[in-house]
């Protein structure tokens, strides 16, 4: 190379001086040879630092495997060398034997590994001449590898010395199998001609790693009907699985598996359809309860087996092919409570059902009658409430929860009637409610028109009118309000909605606006946000305030995700002294998570939070920064997960800042169908408060199958402050359930 480079800086510097001009024709052979002289002289010097300058900027070789030879780069430091790949018919070139460096390997010659594992090779380098060298390696190995904490390059070895160089490579977990071969060479820096090689093979051992999904079962299929369902195999192994798939059925149905046995490819999905013949005469509602299990095998023999389990509920006909009457199923609930000083109770009647042929129209209903006084959780309060769902007209009356937009009145529980009508691509409805809270008294009007121009755009306009009296004598004030709202989802999976409203009120501040987007981006980023506005003017769902949530979720890798969230709240926004305070929240995180296995996740996690009055004498302005670290790990039988948390808190107002540190645990096992066992606890400081205290959560839950009729179910929980026992307090809860004949049960 050095030759070349000097015999073209000659002849170019010759043609140069051949073309000498402004020297007089006597002199000109003297200051041509002048000039000759000098160009020559330059010409080694430059040939002399180029062949200096190639022998500190050498590099790694990468060549490819078996499976990526053709899209392989060729190598700059040698482009005539052939791949190290042993292919049948191809020769590895061979230096000769004589020279004065030498390249052995000092392990086997032949290594086996699995793939997602880290080789090492010894490759002992000597210097058989007597004088010290300068010794530039190059190593050449697939594409796809990853070469592990390489040492430097360049070294040196004395006069018949020897040096270990240590080559590690991580194979990929997704390497297919078979055999590879790297190359080692060792190349005197000052010498390109004297060089030494040895070669390594390694075998990457096949491996299985199937896997399997529901893709569709019916919820429900009619007694004699054939019910079909499908699933989907996976192959996440590095070899061709051959994997046999069998069913078993309960009732004992007959059953057809297709393809019954099938070769899965590495990384490749493939469908498995289970066709089951029912039973056409059964007296009563049954559950079919499909077991598929696949066995896969590789060319080894090497096994794996995985097992998915659906059941499907199987209505029974009645005497006729067709029901001339329309039913509506129905549950009756009895419910008596006691604390030990009253007792009480309600009756429950509800139902829901088609009352057409088609399942156009259904109709749900629910009558709920409470004792007095109510006792817990076991009695709530009085509810009726009756809706109606047809294809071109919904209804609603009673206790039911009424809603016009995100921005004018998202959620209201409350007692009243709605109803929407849609035709085409118009709809238009509205309702009348009032509220059911204890609080001051409200009542809503509310409408609406939409009109949908094709499938995923819809223009909605939206009015409401509320007036809210704080005492039951006291003057109710009216509010009105208005929006117009667009909503565009397209099948991709990109969602927009954007919505301004305004209000009757006057002055600034009278007016709001909401954005949100959502979608995933080339399967890899998945994102949502909404940002709020509303004035302080506004009385709708939002009023005065500022509201902002952000989240991303990107793979990385197909192991790797990284997570972004961003949360802020804001209220007051014009600071009025006389509300009590202007508080903004702001939460961010950004964390990473690893699949180690299918069955075991790491996640790493750096949050900050504040909080603060904005007023001038504010109340409060406090926060805290941490990272977490966790580890959740998930089989059939048993699941368990750890996390840690660290950091510090921080209170502005009183200039003090102090350490925190939480810890999460817990842990299920299940050994068999019939019963269950939980266990989980918190400890640490009590997260987002206003001053750094502690609290510890602890608690166990079994859930047992007695007999095929009675279940037991047991949950202990203990809360409490290390610092304050009067707030420590624990809860035991023991349910039995008994399911009697004609499906009536007892708890």
């Amino acid at each position: 190379m050095r030759m070349r480079a000097l015999n073209c800086l000659i002849v170019a510097f010759a043609v140069a001086a051949g073309a000498h001009v402004g020297v007089p024709p006597a002199d000109a052979s003297v200051a041509r040879q002048y000039d000759c002289t000098c160009l020559l002289a330059a010409s080694h010097v430059l040939a002399l630092l180029a062949d200096t300058m190639s022998v500190y900027a050498g590099h790694e070789i990468f060549v490819p495997g078996p499976a990526i030879l053709e899209r392989a780069p060729a190598s700059d430091a040698q482009p005539a060398a052939a791949p190290p790949v042993r292919t049948p018919g191809v020769a590895v070139p061979r230096r000769e034997d004589h020279i004065p460096l030498r390249v052995t390997l000092s392990n086997a010659a032949e290594l086996e590994t699995e793939p997602g594992r880290i080789v090492t090779a010894r490759f002992v380098v000597t210097n058989a001449s007597v004088a010290a060298a300068t010794i530039r390696e190059m190593v050449s190995y697939p594409l796809d590898w990853g070469r592990v904490a390489a040492a430097e390059p360049i070294f040196r070895l004395a006069p018949e010395g020897s040096s270990v160089r240590l080559v590690t490579f991580h194979i990929p977990p997704k390497c297919p199998a078979g055999v590879y071969a790297f190359r080692y060479e060792a190349v005197a820096a000052t010498s390109p001609d004297v060089r030494g090689q040895a070669e390594c093979t390694l075998t990457v051992l096949p491996q299985i790693g199937l896997s399997s999904y529901l893709v569709s079962a019916p919820r429900t299929v009619v007694a004699g009907e054939e019910l079909i369902v499908e699933m989907a195999m996976r192959n996440k192994g590095n070899a061709t699985a051959a994997t046999s798939v069998r069913a078993s059925i309960r009732p004992a149905w007959d059953n057809f598996i297709e393809p019954a046995e099938l070769l899965i490819p590495p990384g490749e999905i493939r469908p498995v359809h289970i066709r089951i013949k029912t039973a056409g005469q059964p007296l009563q509602r049954t559950t079919c309860v499909v077991t598929v299990r696949a066995t896969a095998t590789d060319d080894t023999g090497r096994t794996e087996s995985i097992e998915e389990v659906v059941s499907v509920d199987v209505i029974p006909r009645v005497t006729r092919i067709a029901d001339p009457s329309y039913r509506l199923p129905s549950l009756v609930r009895l419910t008596f409570a006691a604390d030990g000083r009253q007792a009480g109770g309600h009756v429950e009647v509800s139902g829901s059902g088609n009352i057409a042929g088609d399942k156009s129209r259904n109709i749900s209903y629910l009558l709920r009658r409470v004792s007095t006084p109510t006792i817990g959780r076991y009695t709530t309060w009085n509810e009726y409430w009756l809706t109606y769902r047809g294809r071109h007209l919904e209804m609603d009356l009673g206790d039911r929860v009424f809603s016009l937009s995100p921005l004018v009145q998202r959620f209201n529980y409350g007692k009243g009637a709605g109803a929407r009508m849609s035709i085409g691509g118009f709809a238009a409805g509205g309702y009348y409610a009032r509220e059911r809270s204890t609080g001051p008294r409200r009542r809503e009007a509310a409408g609406f028109l939409a009109y949908r121009p094709h499938s995923e755009l819809m223009i909605k306009g939206n009015f409401l009118e509320k007036d809210i009296a704080l005492a039951p004598s006291a003057a109710a004030t009216v509010h009105r309000l208005g929006s117009v709202q667009a909503h565009y989802g397209h099948g991709s999976g990109t969602d927009l909605e954007i919505e301004y409203g305004w209000g009757d009120e006057g002055g600034e501040g009278n007016d709001a606006y909401r954005f949100q987007a959502g979608g995933v981006f080339r399967r890899r980023l998945y994102y949502s946000m909404e940002l709020v506005h509303a004035g302080p003017r506004f009385y709708g769902y939002y009023s005065d305030t500022d509201f902002t949530i952000a989240t991303i979720q990107y793979a990385l890798m197909p192991a790797i995700t990284l997570r972004l969230l961003y949360r802020s709240h804001t209220d007051n926004l014009t600071l009025d002294p006389s509300k009590i305070t202007a508080g903004r929240e702001r939460n961010a995180t950004a964390g990473l998570s690893y699949m180690l296995s299918p069955s075991t996740r790491l996640k790493l996690d750096f949050q900050e939070f504040a909080r603060r009055d904005r007023l001038a004498a504010p109340a409060y302005d406090y926060g805290e920064r941490t990272a977490a670290a966790s580890v959740d790990y998930s089989l059939a039988q048993y699941s368990f997960y750890v996390s840690a948390e660290y950091g510090y808190f921080h209170d502005d107002l009183r200039h003090n800042r102090s350490d925190l540190s939480r810890y999460s645990v817990s842990g299920s096992f299940r050994p068999g169908q019939r019963h269950s066992y939980n266990v989980y606890g918190r400890f640490g400081h009590n997260k987002y408060a206003d001053e750094p205290r502690t609290s510890d959560n602890v608690g166990v839950a079994a859930r047992l199958r007695i007999t095929r009729n009675l279940n037991m179910n047991l949950d202990y929980h203990v809360s409490g402050s290390p610092s304050l026992y009067e707030n420590t307090y624990s809860i035991l809860t023991h349910t039995i359930g008994y399911l009697l004949p004609n499906r009536h049960a007892l708890e």
